[in-house]
C-alpha cells in the first residue's frame, strides 16, 4: 500500500510518503524511496506500479537531462508540462498491463524563499496546483480520515510531516510494515 502526502504549510512546503514497494505479482517487497529530486529545490513523490514507477522516474531524468543539454534553464512550471506528458505517455503504454496507474505529487521551493509550490499530476497527465493539501496512493483514504479532522493551515512542516508519519504507521499496522520518508522546502 503506497501513501505519500503533499501539504502547503505556514513555512513551506513538505512531502512524506512510505517506503514500502511491493511487486506487481506481490511476491517481492523491498523498500526505497518514493520522493525523489531530480533539479534544484524541486522534489517528486508518486504512487503507482514498482513497473510505471521505473519507467516515470527514469523518463522524468531523461526530461531533465534533455533540458540541461539544450542548454535550457529548468524552471518550474514547464518542468511541470513536461512531466505531465511523461507521466500520461507511461500511463497509457502501460495502463492495461499493470493494476495501478501513477500519479505525481510535486513540491518545489522557488527563487523567492518565501514562495513555495505542491503540483498534483493526475494519471491522465492534468496537473494543479494544491491549495491545502494531497495524499495520492492506496492508502489516500485512510489518511484522510485524520487529515480532514486535524487539517489547520497555521500548520508547520514539522507537524505536517509528523501527522504523515502516524497516518503511515496507522496503515502499516493494518497492512504490514511501512517505512516513512519525509522532505520539505
Amino acid at each position: 500500500m503506497t501513501y505519500v502526502l503533499g501539504a502547503r504549510c505556514s513555512d513551506g512546503v513538505v512531502l512524506v510518503a512510505d517506503r514500502k514497494v511491493t511487486s506487481g505479482d506481490g511476491a517481492t517487497v523491498k523498500f526505497e524511496s518514493k520522493i525523489f529530486r531530480e533539479t534544484g529545490s524541486i522534489f517528486i513523490g508518486y504512487s503507482g506500479s514498482d513497473i510505471t514507477n521505473l519507467n516515470f522516474r527514469y523518463d522524468a531524468s531523461a526530461t531533465v537531462n534533455r533540458l540541461r543539454e539544450a542548454g535550457k534553464q529548468i524552471e518550474f512550471q514547464g518542468l511541470v508540462r513536461e512531466l505531465e506528458d511523461v507521466l500520461r505517455r507511461i500511463n497509457a503504454r502501460y495502463g492495461d498491463r499493470v493494476l495501478q496507474r501513477n500519479d505525481v505529487l510535486i513540491a518545489a521551493k522557488l527563487n523567492d524563499p518565501q514562495l513555495a509550490t505542491l503540483r498534483y499530476i493526475a494519471p491522465e497527465g492534468a496537473g494543479s496546483e494544491i491549495s491545502e493539501y494531497k495524499a495520492i496512493g492506496t492508502g489516500a483514504p485512510y489518511g484522510d480520515v485524520f487529515l480532514k479532522r486535524l487539517w489547520r493551515n497555521d500548520l508547520t512542516m514539522n507537524s505536517v510531516a509528523e501527522i504523515g508519519y502516524f497516518i503511515i504507521k496507522y496503515i502499516e499496522y493494518g497492512s504490514g510494515n511501512l517505512s516513512a520518508h519525509g522532505l520539505g522546502c
